[in-house]
């Protein structure tokens, strides 16, 4: 697997002076948790972050005592509390709101009276951040923090599109590894092309991919407007997302056009506003 930038310094104990150290190999030892999810050894976590044993136990003690590691002593090894969990919570529980993203997603919610949502990836799922329900008696009802995996749904793939390629491959990579079924892995190749697309016209499509009989449609947010890769979309019953499409379509462009990234035509090259390739 190819190891983010950051962590690789981490690993080789590359000096990087604007950085504390310290904090950055704090940070990669919950990486290591997230990646095996399994409660780990001293020299298990110390082996795979090619940290010295000596700099690694004296982290562990100072994770145990501010309350983040638990430590078993019947079986000498740590796993991270409910405290790590409870840091992020607020993240997708709609508390946190970028007024001008948030007027959109709402105001996108009154023109196609349809759900709209903003969401961010968090680990192999995209969460929903700020929901406003249709209230038509058929409609898509999610809640901020609801969940749902970010290679089979429209927002997912919109992140996804909002993404550095690097990342996209590491988290593929780290997704199938974990994956126990052959049927379950994702094809990374596809997955590009299906990106690619999400790219080049600017916004993806999904119908019936993880909930059945719901059709969304979501366009990327380029990442420094919220400070990471992020989607607003539109769903709702199937039958009726399919019938006005088009419309959906052209209103979610048009509300978000000063916000997505730049569009990519299939050769890798940036569309200027004409429409050609540049």
């Amino acid at each position: 697997m190819a190891q983010s930038t950051e962590q690789e310094k981490v690993r080789k104990g590359v000096d990087d002076p604007p950085r504390v150290k310290s904090a950055d190999r704090a940070l990669a030892i919950f990486e290591v948790f997230e990646e095996h999810r399994r409660p780990m050894s001293a020299k298990e976590i110390a082996e795979t972050l090619e940290m010295p044993r000596s700099s690694t136990n004296v982290l562990l003690r100072s994770l145990i005592s501010a309350g983040y590691l638990q430590y078993d002593q019947s079986t000498s090894r740590y796993f991270p509390t409910l405290k790590v969990v409870g840091l992020g919570d607020w993240l997708f529980e709609g508390r946190y709101e970028n007024a001008a993203l948030v007027s959109i997603v709402r105001d996108l919610s009154a023109t196609t009276l349809e759900t709209t949502t903003l969401s961010m990836r968090h680990g192999f799922k995209v969460r929903f951040l700020n929901v406003f329900e249709s209230t038509l008696p058929i409609a898509l009802n999610v809640r901020p923090g609801d969940g749902v995996l970010v290679f089979g749904s429209a927002s997912g793939l919109a992140v996804l599109a909002a993404s550095d390629d690097d990342d996209i491959a590491d988290l593929v990579d780290r997704y199938n590894r974990r994956s126990g079924r052959v049927q379950d892995k994702i094809d990374r190749y596809q997955l590009m092309d299906e990106i690619g697309l999400v790219r080049e016209r600017q916004y993806s499509l999904a119908y019936d991919k993880w909930l059945a009989d719901a059709g969304a449609i979501a366009v990327p947010v380029r990442s420094d407007v919220f400070g990471a890769p992020t989607a607003i979309g539109v769903g709702g019953p199937t039958f009726r997302i399919k019938r006005r499409e088009d419309d959906i379509i052209q209103t979610l462009l048009e509300q978000t056009a000063h916000l997505r990234p730049a569009p990519v035509a299939s050769d890798g090259l940036a569309v200027a506003k004409g429409g050609h390739a540049r």
